[in-house]
């Protein structure tokens, strides 16, 4: 529980915090526009991140000219925000329409408007939302991930919780693997509100990453179908920059040009490659430097067209676990 003597003092910065960013309620100016607005930011609470927020900031001015406001825009591409008059006499009021989407966002949420004045004092008056964004479906964490390697036999677990905030219960009726690799349980924390997904990776070694989804079928009118990625990422011993040779066709006068690949060992153990083969032969690649833990080649010149397209650059190694890496040529166009 937080001290409430340090509740004070968070609650106090807070507030010297928005007094240095908002422009201030108030305005004074006696001779021209200003701009004034009671309550700059609203706070919406919380609330779900299906739903829009809709709210009218009511902007006066104070002054004794009037007041133009020459443009507004905002901060983010969920913000909308219209004026129902850009120049307001002195004592009068506009109203500041404006819409907040939820929709993709979770957790703490501020949404800026910028309104660009002819007020000296505020230049640039700032409208703020505030608040948080809940999941009516809360998956944490939204996806399961396991890195091995190769040669990795240990059994892995993830644990993840699907938690229904709505007003309508939500029952399983199937759940789906993504593949041999792994096996699911569901487990009841609350009926119709909370589960617990537990996966757990079936050992055995593996030499290829693998993506998939996990599918959970559920009585749930508007979350029938709930998706969860699944990966399986085999960290090998070696790793390669660029994993692919990417490039652009030149025109037939252009100059050639060279590219290196680095084939690096990731516990920075040695290694060594044996040979270097390109597969069809269509360009020369040569083991350019080496030391213990890192060998540099080098692809080139070359003149790249896109007859190299398929072409890929063969390697050989005396690691038992990692004897042949490919990596692929791409050209595209111009």
């Amino acid at each position: 529980m937080i001290p409430s003597r340090l509740r004070r003092l968070t609650v106090t910065g807070m507030g010297a915090l928005l007094a240095l960013t908002l422009p201030a309620a108030t305005g004074g100016n006696a001779n021209g526009p200003s701009l004034r607005c009671d309550a700059p930011v609203f706070d919406f609470g919380t609330r779900f991140n299906t739903e829009d927020i809709f709210h009218v900031f009511t902007l006066t001015n104070c002054g004794v000219a009037p007041l133009v406001i020459s443009q507004v825009r905002t901060g983010c591409g969920c913000t909308r925000a219209e004026l129902d008059r850009n120049t307001i006499p002195p004592g009068g009021i506009a109203a500041l329409t404006s819409t907040l989407t939820l929709r993709g966002y979770s957790g703490l949420k501020h949404s800026s408007i910028y309104l660009h004045t002819n007020d000296p004092d505020n230049p640039v008056f700032l409208c703020q939302y505030q608040g948080v964004a809940l999941a009516e479906l809360d998956i944490s964490p939204p996806a399961v991930r396991f890195d091995i390697t190769p040669d990795s036999s240990s059994n892995q677990t993830a644990t993840l919780t699907i938690l229904n905030r709505t007003a309508i219960p939500l029952h399983p009726l199937s759940l789906d693997s993504p593949g041999p690799f792994c096996s699911l349980q569901l487990a009841t924390n609350q009926p119709g509100r909370q589960y617990t997904l537990t996966v757990n990776r079936i050992a055995s070694p593996a030499t290829e990453s693998v993506m998939g989804i996990i599918t959970l079928l559920t009585d749930h009118p508007r979350y029938s179908k709930i998706e969860i990625p699944f990966s399986l990422a085999v960290i090998k011993d070696l790793a390669v920059y660029p994993e692919e040779l990417a490039m652009k066709e030149g025109s037939p006068a252009s100059l050639l040009e060279s590219r290196y690949i680095i084939i690096q060992r990731r516990d920075n153990q040695p290694f060594s490659v044996r040979k270097v083969e390109v597969i069809p032969p269509v360009i020369a690649v040569n083991i350019h430097s080496a030391k213990p833990s890192w060998t540099r080649l080098k692809a080139g010149p070359i003149r790249p067209t896109k007859a190299m397209n398929g072409t890929v650059i063969r390697v050989y190694t005396d690691l038992p676990r990692q004897p042949v890496i490919d990596i692929p040529v791409k050209v595209t166009g111009p």
